[in-house]
């Protein structure tokens, strides 16, 4: 499996969860991810990347995300329901 497909199978992963925790995460990962190929390969002058608040309220969300990720980890018992909340 490439990297590109092990980065969607997660966010896919995680946006299929029933654990509405992983769900908010995953949607943020591909909000961001929407975001980068924007910015990547979309040419025109795009009025998200007119000033820094785009990029300031990205880092925000990624920001977030991890942390929301690291409460889960960090409580065994959500850390299990987030873990079997995901489908095989």
């Amino acid at each position: 499996m490439t990297r590109q497909q092990v980065h969607a199978q997660v966010r896919l992963r995680l946006v299929f969860a029933t654990d509405p925790d992983l769900k908010e995460i995953g949607r943020k990962l591909e909000k961001l991810g929407m975001d980068r190929n924007s910015a990547s390969y979309d040419l025109r002058a795009l009025p998200i990347f007119a000033s820094v608040v785009a990029a300031q309220d990205a880092v925000k969300k990624a920001t977030d995300a991890l942390a929301l990720l690291d409460a889960i980890e960090n409580d065994p018992v959500r850390r299990g329901a987030a873990i079997a909340s995901i489908r095989p």
